[in-house]
């Protein structure tokens, strides 16, 4: 731990390692609901050790706020984002994310924290309706999903995972490790 301090106090500002993050994480009244999910020990861990870069895949890519909750469906064609009233939001949420994608590479972000069981952001526990099946189901968000297929190296984590000043760290010590 020593050393990744010496490597952080080394660097100016602009020099800081770049993570993005999940908006509402930040205190950001971003979600569905118009609400934040701010994260104190997420920011007060990292705000000083590296450049936090805010992201909200479903309101960068035009939905309101607050905005009618979406849920994940699979179906045989495929994993689709649909409003509670049947509104399909998956080719927005896809092209958005494929450019955005894109531009966190050019810009840089070694590492990304993104809000668990969100249907854009969730990394383990987005809720999936399995029409097939005829059930629930824990996935990935379709954000999220993008961000891995297109960046395989980069680190990813949700907020859940990253719940204490312990695990924080060793996230941005596997950061400086990978380079």
């Amino acid at each position: 731990m020593k050393s990744v301090k010496k490597k952080f106090s080394s660097v100016g500002r602009s020099e800081l390692i770049k993570i993005a993050i999940s908006s509402c994480l930040l205190g950001n009244r971003v979600r569905y609901n118009g609400e934040s999910k701010l994260n104190r020990i997420l920011i007060e861990t990292m705000n000083d050790r590296v450049k936090l870069i805010p992201i909200c895949p479903e309101v960068e890519c035009g939905m309101d706020v607050p905005r009618e909750p979406a849920d994940l469906v699979m179906d045989k064609s495929g994993l689709h984002l649909i409003t509670r009233s049947g509104n399909e939001l998956t080719e927005k949420l896809i092209k958005w994310s494929e450019n955005r994608v894109k531009r966190l590479k050019a810009e840089g972000v070694k590492g990304i924290i993104l809000k668990s069981r969100s249907p854009s952001c969730g990394l383990y526990d987005a809720q999936i309706y399995d029409s097939l099946n005829k059930k629930w189901v824990k996935g990935m968000g379709l954000f999220t999903a993008i961000v891995i297929e297109h960046i395989p190296e980069i680190a990813v984590e949700d907020e859940a995972h990253l719940n204490s000043i312990e695990k924080i760290t060793g996230f941005i010590e596997r950061i400086v490790e990978e380079g």
